[in-house]
């Protein structure tokens, strides 16, 4: 606990390392948090209208995806713990190309 507090652990929050960079970058993105739903956010972005009432949703998750997956230099992987819709994995195959996408199904 130290370690991390002391700023000396390899993980941290999406908040906590806006303005950082790493080599290497695994951002885990799961349902835990009821203000977040990534999924939802690549629906709207697949050109969805965004109804008014959703558009500050919408935003504030965009804007914490961007910090999440802006701070690699190297190399980034997303792990969703959470299904995904099929409008939502297209956003993906279309900002990170269809190769670099793989669903896995427990």
């Amino acid at each position: 606990m130290r370690a991390y507090l002391d700023g000396h652990s390899p993980f941290e929050t999406k908040y906590g390392v806006k303005g950082a960079e790493f080599d290497n970058v695994l951002v885990v993105i799961g349902r835990g948090w009821n203000q977040y739903n990534f999924g939802d956010m690549l629906g709207f972005a697949a050109g969805q209208a965004i109804p008014a009432v959703r558009e500050e949703f919408f935003e504030r998750n965009r804007n914490l995806f961007y910090v999440a997956c802006s701070r690699p230099k190297r190399r980034l992987a997303l792990l969703f713990t959470q299904f995904l819709s099929p409008v939502a994995m297209g956003t993906l195959e279309q900002w990170f190309s269809p190769e670099s996408v793989h669903a896995i199904m427990l």
